[in-house]
C-alpha cells in the first residue's frame, strides 16, 4: 500500500511541477513566442522591401517604352485611315457625315451638361 500512496504522491508531485512551470513560463511554446515576433515585425513596418534586379527593372523599362509606341503608331493609323475613309466617299455622304457628327456633338454637350448639374445636387446633398 505504500507504494501505491507513494507513486501517486510522486505523479502528483511531478503534474504539480510542470503545470507552475508553464504558468511561470506564461504558458507559450517556442513557436508561439516566434509567431508574436512576427506579427510585431509585420505591424511595425519594419520588413524591408526586395529590389528588383537591374536587368528586371530595365527590360520592364524597355516594355513600358514599346507599348507606348506601338499605341502612338495605332492612334496615327486609326487617324490616317479615318481621314482617307472620308476622301472616299461622294459629297452627299460627306454632308451627312458632318451634319451627324455636328448632332451627335450637340447631343454630347447636353448629356454632359445634365450629369454635371446632378453631380453638382449630389455633392451639396452630402
Amino acid at each position: 500500500m505504500r507504494i501505491l500512496v507513494g507513486k501517486r504522491f510522486m505523479m502528483a508531485l511531478v503534474m504539480l511541477i510542470t503545470v507552475s512551470f508553464l504558468e511561470t513560463a506564461g504558458g507559450t511554446s517556442v513557436y508561439c513566442s516566434s509567431m508574436k515576433r512576427e506579427s510585431v515585425r509585420k505591424v511595425s513596418g519594419k520588413q524591408g522591401k526586395a529590389r528588383e534586379p537591374r536587368s528586371v527593372r530595365k527590360a520592364k523599362q524597355q516594355q513600358a517604352l514599346k507599348e507606348k509606341k506601338q499605341k502612338k503608331e495605332y492612334t496615327e493609323f486609326v487617324k490616317e485611315n479615318r481621314k482617307r475613309y472620308y476622301e472616299i466617299q461622294t459629297d452627299e455622304v460627306k454632308e451627312r457625315m458632318k451634319a451627324n457628327r455636328k448632332n451627335t456633338k450637340k447631343s454630347y454637350a447636353e448629356k454632359k451638361k445634365k450629369n454635371a448639374n446632378t453631380g453638382k445636387r449630389a455633392s451639396k446633398k452630402y
